[in-house]
This record gives C-alpha cells, sequence and structure tokens, in this order.
C-alpha cells in the first residue's frame, strides 16, 4: 500500500507553540499512516541548547523525520528561496517527484516557501497555509527607535505582498479565528478558509497592551 504523503514545514522545534500544537500534530499523522517529513526552519539568530538537543532526540525516539535548517535572514523574498533551494534536494529525494504530496505550512513565511517548491510540480503539489495571525501588526508592534520603525515599515510592507501572495495562491488556508477569517475574506475576497481553534478560554486573559509593551522591552 502507498501511504499519503505529507511535508510539514515548521518555525523550528523551539518556538512557543511546538509543544503543544506542531508536536501532536506530527504525531498523529504518524500513527495515521502518513509518510511524513518535517523541514524546520530555525531563527536566523538561533543558538544551539542542551534543551533544543534533547527535544531534537524526542523527535528521533518518536520515528519523525526531520530536518533541520537555519533560515536565511527573512527580509527578502529571495531568501526565502534560497531556503527553498536548501531543503529541495531532501524533499526530491524522499518524495520522488512522481506522487501526490501535501505540504503544510506553519505561518505566512512557509507558506511562501511552499508556493515556491509547487511551482515544479503545481499537479502533484497541494499547499496548505496555517497562517497564525496578522504578521504584519506584530512586526509593527515590536519596533522600537526611529531606525527600527523604519525598518518595521519595510518588513510590514515586504510580508504584507507575502500574505497576499499565500492567500491567494494557497490551496487551503487555515486561520485561528473568526476574525481573522473575516479580515482574509474582507481584505482578499478569498473563501477556501477553515477555521481551527486554538482552544483558548479567552474569558480567563485579559488583554493590555501597556503591559505587553513593559514586557517586550525586557
Amino acid at each position: 500500500m502507498i501511504l499519503p504523503k505529507v511535508c510539514y514545514l515548521s518555525t523550528g522545534i523551539m518556538d512557543t507553540a511546538f509543544d503543544s500544537q506542531v508536536f501532536p500534530l506530527l504525531e498523529t499523522a504518524l500513527k495515521s499512516q502518513f509518510n511524513l517529513i518535517h523541514f524546520a526552519f530555525n531563527p536566523f539568530r538561533f543558538k544551539t541548547t542542551e534543551r533544543y538537543l534533547k527535544k531534537k532526540e524526542e523527535l528521533e525516539s518518536k520515528g519523525i523525520k526531520t530536518y533541520y535548517f537555519q533560515q536565511a535572514p527573512p527580509i527578502f523574498k529571495r531568501s526565502l528561496i534560497m531556503d527553498v533551494k536548501r531543503i529541495h534536494p531532501f524533499l526530491k529525494s524522499w518524495w520522488g517527484g512522481e506522487e501526490r504530496v501535501v505540504i503544510h505550512c506553519r505561518g505566512h513565511l512557509n507558506a511562501y516557501r511552499g508556493l515556491t517548491l509547487k511551482r515544479e510540480s503545481p499537479n502533484l503539489i497541494t499547499i496548505i497555509a496555517d497562517l497564525r495571525g496578522a504578521v504584519t501588526d506584530e512586526v509593527m508592534d515590536r519596533s522600537r527607535g526611529v531606525a527600527r520603525n523604519l525598518f518595521a515599515q519595510y518588513l510590514s510592507k515586504l510580508y504584507q505582498r507575502i500574505e497576499e501572495q499565500v492567500v491567494r495562491n494557497a490551496d487551503t488556508i487555515l486561520c485561528v479565528s473568526d476574525a481573522f477569517k473575516a479580515h482574509l475574506q474582507t481584505n482578499y475576497r478569498i473563501k477556501n478558509v477553515i477555521v481551527i481553534p486554538t482552544f483558548v478560554n479567552v474569558s480567563q486573559f485579559n488583554f493590555n497592551k501597556a503591559l505587553r509593551d513593559l514586557h517586550r522591552k525586557k
């Protein structure tokens, strides 16, 4: 029996949501008899730690085939294309290029990488863009000072163009809330959006922008 092939592009095993969201999904895919490969894109300024090495061992013990890459600085589209060129030989060796494959992409940047991979075999590759929020808002919220603010404006425009390309070309779009779904549908007039909530009880949290900004400065 030929097992369905799934490629997962993650934002790295040290991402804050990896243990609670990504790892269980990868485990479920294996248990569901998918032929799975996982590409973990660590941040550009990532440093190896003991905890990181332990998590790598845990994935290996579970039989989750994972390749680790330190992403190029995500400040140009060509940086993302460079990342694609680095993983392509490993993907092609596993996939073969003759069967259908689903590429599940976590986040806007991985979704752009996935769409770049799809150019080779558009009829065989299905792209799921798993978008986690309005990435442009996050970029601007973290900017401090004149120079950083100007750079954040540049990144915001770049990521906005990437978001538009992703939502218009991905086969399926996943998002975490009805509010974000409405944002995507209003701005891009698309229909292929599925909401998969994170099941957080929002009544237990109180948002305070001033407090958030204070913690981000630390």
